[in-house]
């Protein structure tokens, strides 16, 4: 734990006698008492339960206990551990983070994991009519993936598997590969002790993929044994994603075309023909499609390699190779033959659709961009698009915010956001941080109530309907 209890437990709080007295005879002062003796520690799980019930009955205390509450409660936050608050979240499988000015930090995984039967597959899909396959119950939060004060000196979360040394014992399914994770992990194992907010915001906008790059060297390894010709620019990748850049506009055209010549014979011999690319652009789009290219390439002897279609057994380079052509093929017929010209910032771009966008008239006002930026599937600086068919990095998803805090010096906080910070479109704080977003910039997160007056450039006043001027 990152604290310790220095409390005795607390008697327990037995059920209300009656509905009429749903706080079972508690007084203010009683409240009162329970709760200053909460905070001179972590809370044991005797006083955790007492605090629910006052948050089941808080809508039928009187004043004065209401009173009570409101006086500590910043206290009774503080009496909550951070691991005792993320165990009370049950669903969904969320990480929280922690970290504090003395230096303490910690992940935790929550929600709860359900006991599974030993002959039950979570990967697979299985009966849920049979009551044999049914959870046999669930394990205490102790057992949760959870890392606090590693020796390695930094925690962190990216969608990512835990790795075993995070005291992982039960698999679960992630959205997401071990890209950003990776490059993470790379960061913070150099040995660097005087990190900064600059620091901090450097690697929030990190547009560089290990994994990609090591995919790409795959891939060129794979075209050379075939005879093929590659690109420098794509020997040279180190897998950095710059809007000037062109080789990973090709690197995901070649992607998609090598998972294709891979797979899609599998979907031709099992699904009806009219219904083949359908049925293959579906599974595609899942989290296993791209997750398990990495291991795709690792194996050359993966019978996926395989054109099941033909007589003759196809083997990873003429499957690459192929893929390569037919990537190049598809980036000349949409950004034309002169290959220096195949930006990856005529594709990759974003755009922040308002709820509205589809409004005849009115929808290219409400929208804010397009923007071509620095940014990639799954590097750090994470801008996320699916890989189909048709030729295009439309983004659909990326960060809501970016943020970067000394807490020796909260005060110089900096962060940012997409758009603004208002909804209203005709409001000047509507799309007012778009471009410093897109530029990669940052601006004062102002928490201090002296600077923020020092620096009000207009005023809001609020009144209530019906009120005299």
């Amino acid at each position: 734990d990152i604290a310790r209890s220095t409390i005795e437990p607390l008697p327990e709080l037995e059920e209300p006698p009656d509905p009429q007295d749903p706080f079972g005879g508690y007084t203010a002062n009683r409240l009162e008492q329970d709760l200053l003796m909460a905070t001179s520690g972590i809370v044991t799980k005797t006083i955790r339960r007492r605090l629910e019930r006052y948050k089941r009955y808080m809508t039928q205390l009187g004043a004065e206990e209401l009173d009570v509450v409101r006086k500590y409660k910043d206290l009774v936050l503080e009496a909550y551990s951070f691991a005792a608050s993320a165990e009370l979240v049950h669903a969904p499988g969320i990480n929280v983070m922690y970290g504090d000015k003395k230096g303490d930090i910690g992940w935790w995984a929550s929600a709860k994991l359900p006991i599974r039967p030993d002959h039950v597959d979570t990967k697979v899909a299985i009966d849920g009519t049979n009551p044999a396959n049914d959870p046999q119950g669930w394990y205490g939060f102790d057992m949760n993936p959870q890392l606090v004060n590693p020796e390695r000196g930094f925690v962190y979360s990216a969608n990512n598997a835990p790795q075993p040394n995070d005291s992982v014992r039960y698999p679960g399914h992630y959205y997401a590969g071990n890209t950003r994770a990776t490059g993470i992990f790379e960061v913070f194992s150099e040995p660097k002790n005087d990190w900064t907010v600059a620091d901090a915001q450097a690697i929030q906008l990190d547009h560089h993929s290990p994994v990609y790059r090591q995919n790409a060297e795959a891939l060129v390894a794979y075209a050379d044994a075939a005879g093929a010709e590659v690109e420098d620019f794509m020997r040279r990748w180190d897998g950095g994603h710059r809007v000037e850049d062109v080789a990973p506009t090709l690197y995901y055209r070649w992607m998609y075309r090598t998972i294709q010549g891979a797979m899609y014979d599998e979907f031709e011999r099992a699904a009806p023909a009219e219904s083949v690319l359908e049925k293959f652009e579906a599974w595609h789009k899942t989290i296993v499609s791209e997750n398990f290219f990495p291991r795709l390439l690792a194996n050359s002897d993966s019978p996926w390699w395989d054109d099941v279609r033909t007589e003759k057994v196809e083997d990873a380079s003429t499957i690459v190779a192929a893929a390569l052509e037919a990537g190049r093929a598809d980036l000349r017929a949409t950004l034309g033959d002169d290959t220096s010209k195949w930006y990856y910032g005529r594709l990759h771009t974003v755009v922040h659709r308002h709820a509205m966008t589809d409004a005849p008239l009115v929808g290219d006002f409400l929208n804010v961009g397009p923007y071509a930026l620095p940014a990639a599937k799954d590097a750090l600086n994470k801008y996320e698009f699916k890989l189909k068919e048709a030729v295009n990095f439309d983004v659909f998803s990326g960060p809501s915010m970016r943020i970067g805090i000394d807490f020796a010096d909260v005060d110089a906080a900096e962060s940012i956001l997409p758009t603004g910070q208002s909804g209203n479109v005709f409001s000047p704080f509507y799309d007012n941080q778009a471009d410093l977003y897109h530029a990669g910039q940052f601006r004062k997160q102002r928490m201090n109530r002296a600077d923020i007056e020092a620096h009000q450039t207009a005023r809001a006043y609020f009144r209530f309907a019906g009120a005299k001027e």
